[in-house]
């Protein structure tokens, strides 16, 4: 999983995708249990994260299994990206999203199935969902998520940053947040 995360290609397509200098915020796996009848509501991921100064956040989703539709597989709202201040949204109800921004529940949707090792790549604050998992396998993703170079934590507690006792203001930075141009460095160690 370490040499995925930092994988210094990946890293490459997120930063030029972003605009601008990334490092690593974190990565981990997302399991969706065989026939959990549970989608994954709508929401942005972005209002959950404890950051300043992060505007161009990019989730990868790498399937590590076939996710057709019926496994679970992500649909996006193309553009959401642009409410930048939306609260974080309740994942325990099914329409907090659209409770937050209606218009959001008339906008196009594009749902995207993968193969084993395809992936997404998407803006912090575009809106997901992902559906229920109705086969007998369970489905495995592994997320990696970067922010701006300069991003700053915001005393938001976290469970990544809860353990590191950061001061709000402080940058990100360090062994659990490189910058992606030393992702190569890195891998050689």
């Amino acid at each position: 999983m370490r040499e995925l995360t930092l994988n210094p290609k990946i890293a490459a397509i997120a930063q030029k995708l972003a605009g601008t200098t990334l490092r690593l915020w974190h990565d981990h796996l997302l399991i969706k249990r065989p026939q959990n009848n549970a989608p994954t509501e709508w929401h942005q991921d972005q209002p959950y994260w404890p950051h300043h100064n992060s505007t161009h956040p990019v989730s990868v989703w790498i399937a590590l299994c076939d996710v057709p539709a019926e496994k679970g597989c992500m649909s996006f709202i193309p553009g959401s990206q642009k409410y930048t201040q939306l609260s974080p949204q309740n994942l325990g109800v099914s329409r907090s999203l659209f409770s937050l921004q209606p218009s959001l529940e008339w906008d196009p949707t594009i749902t995207i199935p993968l193969k084993a090792g395809d992936c997404t790549f998407h803006h912090g604050r575009t809106a997901h969902t992902a559906s229920a998992n109705q086969t007998n396998d369970p489905r495995v993703a592994h997320v990696i998520i970067y922010v701006d170079e300069v991003t700053t934590y915001d005393g938001t507690p976290h469970v990544t940053t809860d353990p590191l006792n950061l001061t709000p203001n402080q940058k990100l930075q360090g062994n659990l947040f490189p910058p992606v141009q030393q992702f190569e460095a890195l891998n050689q160690a």
